[in-house]
């Protein structure tokens, strides 16, 4: 069975922008990562938040493609089914984004 549904190309797009991320192959930059003051200063910061941003954001997208793998939904799909797939996709994502707040807060510089 092929995975099918709404959210599955930005699910492998998330995956493939985070592997780079979650194996400490992006250096500090302005473009690309968890960017915030606290992690631009500081390189040990900086790589610790966006190897977690980036094992987190890769664990919420497979969420959603275990999902969509397990409950495939095309185009005529009931709306039941999107609803699943809808919050498949943005649960998961929230989740992952409240956690790397959570750790960024406990990292602040005193």
């Amino acid at each position: 069975m092929i995975p099918r549904g709404p959210f599955l190309v930005p699910s492998l797009a998330f995956i493939a922008l985070a592997a780079p991320l979650a194996l400490g192959l992006v250096p500090p930059n302005r473009f690309y990562g968890v960017r915030t003051p606290k992690t631009l200063s500081d390189r040990d910061v900086w790589l610790k938040a966006n190897r977690l941003g980036g094992l987190l954001l890769m664990t919420a997208s497979a969420v959603y493609v275990g999902v969509a793998w397990a409950a495939p939904a095309g185009s005529t799909a009931p709306f039941g089914l999107w609803l699943l797939h809808l919050a498949a996709f943005t649960l998961p994502l929230s989740a992952a984004a409240a956690a790397l707040l959570y750790w960024l807060k406990g990292n602040r510089a005193p």
